[in-house]
């Protein structure tokens, strides 16, 4: 027992470590990136919401803090606890391992980034991501302060399945640096790329309010699932961004709490527990009195606006 546990402080102390490296690597990447993409639109002379990208960056500072402090000192725990206690395979540090683990990851982010979008409870907190009508490297990391805790049950899957530590701190490091990168407008169309990574080009469409853009490519570095489970999409003009019902603010706090306060105010105005409950696992957009602004009804809706207009 004492052995047991002197491991998993090693364990934990070393995956520590590791963040830390991450952080040192990412935060000076994403500053320059911010810089340079700022400077590009400076001597295009094309429109740059400082505002906006203020409001990211302050997002930006307070959800590294938190996740250090409270978000990422839990799931290391957890993680480690988990790998050392219930894992089920081994998996080692060869090339193919290191694929293995990097498209396990994508699955599980992918998993995690659908049910992000399409069940009320996560989209009250992943909604921050999408609440901007922007679309810079600013946007890359605004999110809610503690998302990687309420909006990836997924997550906890990978060291049961032999992820360790080390695999982790590699893979989402390539993952975190791709998708800043992701957040451009500057690359149009990368080629034969565009089918099988997550481009600029794809991502913008992810962040599309445009209806036939709703709810596509949730990958954040490969395609592949989003090409086999048919929820990929191809950029076809540069999408509206924001939310279908924007926020409107550029208030730190306002933004943070938004998709919280949204939903709140949804489970209040139901007069069945049973409709206050469903509002936590139907897709965003469900009402109970059946004006439902889904997906799903807002693409049938559509359909059915052509077909009188054809007819």
């Amino acid at each position: 027992m004492k052995d047991d546990l002197i491991q998993f402080f090693n364990d934990f102390l070393l995956l520590f470590q590791k963040g830390e490296q991450v952080s040192k690597f990412l935060l000076p990447t994403f500053i320059i990136m911010i810089i340079l993409e700022r400077v590009a639109y400076r001597i295009l002379k094309k429109r740059y919401n400082a505002k906006d990208a203020f409001s990211n960056i302050l997002i930006t500072v307070t959800n590294f803090i938190f996740t250090v402090l409270i978000g990422g000192f839990l799931q290391f725990l957890i993680f480690i606890y988990l790998y050392q206690n219930f894992r089920l395979f081994e998996i080692g540090y060869r090339w193919y391992d290191w694929l293995l683990v990097l498209f396990l990851q994508e699955l599980v982010f992918y998993i995690d980034h659908r049910l992000a979008h399409n069940t009320g409870f996560f989209w009250a907190f992943h909604q921050v991501h999408h609440s901007s009508k922007e679309f810079n490297v600013t946007n890359a990391s605004r999110g809610f302060i503690l998302d990687s805790v309420f909006t990836k049950p997924l997550f906890y899957l990978m060291p049961i399945f032999g992820v360790s530590g080390y695999h982790l701190a590699v893979v989402v490091t390539l993952q975190f640096v791709w998708g800043i990168f992701n957040h451009t407008k500057f690359f149009k169309n990368m080629w034969l790329l565009e089918y099988i990574l997550q481009t600029p080009s794809n991502h913008r469409v992810h962040h599309g309010t445009d209806i036939k853009y709703l709810d596509k490519n949730y990958g954040q570095v490969f395609t592949i699932w989003d090409i086999l489970f048919k929820t990929f999409k191809r950029e076809e003009e540069e999408p509206t961004y924001g939310l279908t019902k924007n926020i409107n603010t550029y208030n730190v706090a306002k933004i943070q709490l938004s998709g919280i306060s949204a939903l709140l105010k949804q489970i209040r105005s139901a007069p069945k527990w049973s409709d206050k409950i469903k509002y936590l696992y139907m897709p965003p957009g469900w009402d109970h009195n059946g004006n439902h602004e889904t997906t799903s009804a807002l693409v049938e809706r559509e359909a059915n606006i052509k077909n009188i207009n054809n007819n």
